[in-house]
C-alpha cells in the first residue's frame, strides 16, 4: 500500500501580522518609544498625546497601548482608566518614574506592565511581550516590595510597631516575643522590602500608596491578654 506525503512549502506557511501597538505620550517620548517598538514582531499603528486621538488614528484594533508620563496617567478618570473603558481588550504598559507606591497604584489601576523610564531601552520590548502573552510584568528590583502578601502576620505586626517608633525591646514586650525573634522578623522583612534600615522600613510601611499594615489593630496573644485581664481585676 503506497503512503502519500504532503509537503508544505515555506511560501504556503501562514504569516502572522505584527502585533498592533499604540503609544500615548508627548512628542519626544513618542519618538523614543516608537524607535524601540517599531520592529518585528511589533508595529506601532498609532501614536498620539491622548487616548481619543490614538483611537481615532489606529488603523486596526490595538493589542497593547504604551503610556509614558507621570502619576497623572493613573488618576481617576485619567488616560489609563479611559482606555480601559473604551478598549478593555487592550493590554496596558506604563513607562514612568517613581518607586513602589507608583507601581502598586498602576497595578490597582489595571496596568499590565510597568517599566521604569530609565530602563525602557532594554526592558520595554520584553515587557510588551509579557503582557501580550497574558502576564503581569513589573521591574524585578521592586517585585518583592510589591508582594505584601508574602509577609507573615508577625512580620506585619513588627513592621507596624517599627513605624510607630518602638524599639526592639518594646516590640518584644508588646507582642510577648523574645528580642531575638523580633530581630529575626525584622531581618526577613528588610529583605522582602529591599531596605537596610529601620528608617527605610518605616517609610515603606507609612507610604500612603502601599497600605501594608497601617490601620490594623494588633491584638496581644491569649497569654498576654489573660495577664492584662488579671492585672485589671487585681
Amino acid at each position: 500500500m503506497a503512503i502519500s506525503t504532503v509537503r508544505i512549502s515555506a511560501a504556503s506557511a501562514p504569516v502572522l501580522a505584527p502585533a498592533a501597538l499604540g503609544i500615548v505620550a508627548n512628542e519626544i517620548e513618542r519618538r523614543r518609544l516608537g524607535s524601540l517598538l517599531q520592529r518585528v514582531p511589533y508595529e506601532v499603528v498609532a501614536s498620539a498625546e491622548n487616548v481619543n486621538a490614538l483611537l481615532d488614528h489606529a488603523s486596526r484594533p490595538l493589542e497593547a497601548v504604551v503610556f509614558a508620563g507621570g502619576s497623572e496617567l493613573l488618576a481617576r478618570g485619567g488616560p489609563v482608566e479611559l482606555l480601559h473603558t473604551l478598549r478593555p481588550a487592550s493590554a496596558i504598559v506604563v513607562v514612568s518614574g517613581g518607586g513602589t507606591g507608583v507601581v502598586r497604584k498602576a497595578l490597582r489601576a489595571g496596568v499590565d506592565g510597568f517599566v521604569v523610564d530609565t530602563e525602557a531601552d532594554h526592558a520595554l520590548r520584553g515587557t510588551v511581550a509579557a503582557v501580550l502573552a497574558g502576564q503581569i510584568s513589573v521591574p524585578q528590583a521592586i517585585r518583592e516590595r510589591i508582594a505584601w502578601t508574602t509577609f507573615s502576620l508577625r512580620e506585619k505586626q513588627v513592621l507596624q510597631l517599627v513605624a510607630a517608633g518602638l524599639t526592639n525591646a518594646e516590640i518584644a514586650d508588646r507582642l510577648f516575643l523574645s528580642e531575638s525573634t523580633v530581630k529575626s522578623h525584622l531581618s526577613s522583612s528588610f529583605r522582602k522590602l529591599g531596605v537596610s534600615s529601620r528608617a527605610e522600613a518605616a517609610a515603606a510601611v507609612l507610604d500612603p500608596d502601599t497600605g501594608l499594615v497601617i490601620g490594623q489593630r494588633i491584638s496581644p496573644p491569649p497569654a498576654r491578654l489573660e495577664q492584662e485581664l488579671l492585672g485589671a481585676q487585681a
